[in-house]
């Protein structure tokens, strides 16, 4: 191989690689649906978020809307079951807008609603 060895080629390819991704963006990977059939198990689908009824003497939430632009779209179960978990809510007039990109900061919303911020633990002191 000469003086330079082995290494030089493969660098060379994973940057060729990236490069490549990274200049075509999205558009060459796309992330397609699988639109084969139901990818929510039923039991899931059908499975009240929140409980319906009183739970321990605590009277249950008024059921969440749940946006009417979904009843076609592929991911309808999963958004209507985010929507009952009331992770994510629809505008005023009612729509979700499933195929329009996430903002940053909704998606940050929705971040602190999985996990919401805490106190520092023991290893954010110096």
């Amino acid at each position: 191989m000469g003086w330079m060895g082995k290494g030089w080629m493969r660098s060379l390819v994973g940057f060729a690689a990236t490069l490549i991704l990274t200049i075509s963006g999205p558009g060459i990977l796309p992330l397609l649906a699988q639109v084969g059939g139901p990818t929510v198990p039923s039991v899931a689908a059908t499975k009240q978020f929140p409980p319906q009824g009183d739970v321990n003497g605590v009277p249950a939430m008024a059921p969440s809307p749940v946006p009417i632009d979904i009843q076609s779209y592929w991911a309808k179960d999963c958004i209507t079951a985010l929507a009952q978990l009331r992770w994510l809510s629809p505008d005023a007039s009612g729509f979700f807008y499933p195929d329009e990109p996430i903002l940053w900061g909704d998606y940050v919303t929705l971040l602190n609603q999985i996990e919401p911020p805490g106190p520092a633990q023991d290893w954010a002191n110096p």
